[in-house]
């Protein structure tokens, strides 16, 4: 994960000054790789702000508080790259909003749709929860097919852990 914490100051700082995507790598079942793009001339226009997101521990050094919508959906990508689904599972509820999305925002939220591929049971299962937390919010279309990950999930069930469900 590009997030590195700041010694002495309760603060974790991640980078989001690069587009990252995973990695395709055929006959993977679940890939973990990603590919960072440090100098994408669209990603970077729509980035707003210093570039980059500061996220205060916890005095048990146990979680970051993201303290923006859009440091929310970084902090959620990132761990969804890296495989850690019950993470992400908790970090859902964050990354909704009753407001429009800023470009920056925006830009984040559709990267989600770079994860379909990713068929893990557990992946599914967070899929599921997206739609759950975005029920109400008129203005956020989800960026992948909600009859298609209801039916995975719904095939799986069996699979998804208990922290994915």
């Amino acid at each position: 994960e590009q997030i590195a914490v700041a010694q002495g100051t309760g603060m974790a700082a991640g980078k989001v000054l690069s587009r990252v995507d995973p990695l395709c790598i055929v006959n993977t079942l679940f890939p973990s790789q990603t590919v960072v793009h440090r100098n994408d001339p669209d990603w970077l226009q729509n980035m707003t702000g210093a570039g980059h997101f500061l996220y205060p521990v916890h005095i048990s050094q146990a979680f970051l508080f993201p303290s923006t919508l859009a440091a929310s959906l970084m902090l959620m990508l990132m761990r969804w790259f890296s495989r850690r689904y019950g993470d992400v599972f908790a970090i859902v509820d964050m990354c909704v909003s009753d407001t429009p999305l800023t470009g920056s925002e925006q830009q984040l939220w559709y990267a989600i749709a770079c994860l379909n591929g990713d068929q893990h049971p557990d992946s599914v299962g967070c899929r599921c929860k997206f739609i759950l937390a975005t029920l109400s919010c008129e203005h956020l279309s989800l960026p992948f097919s909600e009859v298609t990950a209801v039916t995975q999930y719904c095939l799986r069930q069996a699979d998804v852990s208990a922290a994915c469900r």
